[in-house]
This record gives structure tokens, sequence and C-alpha cells, in this order.
């Protein structure tokens, strides 16, 4: 079991007092305790961000489309969903999302048949070390922190590298598309008139 996001991409058009939904999250983007982390304070905090948007609270004026959902889910499970907030894109905008945060330690899964061709995941040295989950590079000796950028290796069918990463390569592609999403619907209603407005579920 893990902690996933709800909610929608509402935008408001100028002189109007109502927001609609333009899109679920969910479509865009999956689970990133990263994303959660920085975004919302879920799981934690991301390196010296503090979180943009933690606990605000549904917004007085949630769009129709977000609003039905959130009481469908309270309907359907009411303890299981918490953390309701809401962030604009102009506060997501003003974050360096291309700040370094150290050396990341990508794992690329390959395929078995009748998988998806693969996927990835990326991991901070204080959260790689796992013996039975990720192992060091054979013949390596030392912790996760003392690996260096450029370093690869095999295990099974996952490989990992090491880089110096940043902000947004904890993110990942997905959060990354919906990010453009929503800079894009900028663009149209203006940046403080384009939110996420989202909840969590265990």
């Amino acid at each position: 079991m893990g902690q996933d996001i709800h909610g929608w991409i509402e935008a408001r058009k100028s002189g109007y007092d109502w927001w609609f939904g333009a899109a679920v999250i969910g479509l865009l983007a999956d689970r990133n305790y990263w994303a959660f982390a920085a975004l919302f304070g879920v799981n934690g905090a991301l390196d010296d961000l503090p979180p943009l948007a933690p606990a605000r609270g549904l917004p007085a004026d949630i769009s129709d489309q977000a609003k039905a959902d959130h009481e469908a889910d309270l309907a359907r499970a009411p303890r299981e969903f918490f953390g309701e907030t809401w962030v604009t894109w102009a506060e997501i905008a003003a974050v360096d999302w291309k700040a370094p945060v150290g050396n990341l330690i990508l794992m690329t899964r390959m395929p078995t048949e009748g998988e998806r061709p693969w996927y990835t995941y990326w991991y901070t040295p204080s959260t790689f070390e796992h013996p039975l989950r990720n192992p060091l590079p054979p013949g390596f000796v030392g912790r996760a922190d003392d690996l260096q950028p450029g370093q690869e290796w095999e295990a099974g069918d996952k490989v990992y590298r090491v880089v110096a990463g940043t902000r947004e390569d904890l993110l990942g592609a997905d959060w990354l598309t919906l990010f453009r999403v929503m800079e894009a619907l900028a663009v149209r209603y203006g940046a403080d008139d384009v939110r996420m407005t989202v909840w969590f579920g265990n």
C-alpha cells in the first residue's frame, strides 16, 4: 500500500469568479513521493525546499468537477483521504527546479515478457540503501553516499546509474508533463488563475 494523489488542474477566466476543471491529475502524473513532498509537504520535504502548499485545505471556490470527485472519494472511504490543498502555477513557476540536489541514483528496470517496456526511479543515497532491494556495485566497498557520478552497474533485471541530480530529475517525466499543461493554460488564463487542487488517499 502507498499514498496516491487525487484532484484536478483548474483554471479561471479573467474577470470571472468561478473555476473550471481542466484536467484530472491522475491522467498526467503518477505516484511520486518527491513531488508530493516538494509541492505539498506529504511524506517529508525535498532537500532545502520548503513545501509550497502544505495543508491549505480545499479552496472555497473549488471547481464543480473537483468538488464532485472529492465528495465521491469521501463517500466511498471517508477515513482514507487526507491532505487537501491547492497550489497555483505562479507558485510552482517561481521555484528553481534545476537547482542541484547532489548525487542521485537512477534505477531502470528492464522488461520481462508481457510487462511495460521499462520504468525508472530516482533514489537519493539515503533512500537507496536496502540490501535486498538495491544492491551496491559488485566489489564496491563503502556506502551509497560514497558513489560518484558516472558509476553504472547491473543487478538482475535492473540497471543503476549515478548522476549529479536536480530537483527536476526527482519530479520525473510525468510530473514535468503536468507542469507543461499548467504552463500552457497559464499562457491563456494567467499564472495566478491556474492551479492544482489535490487530496491524497491511502
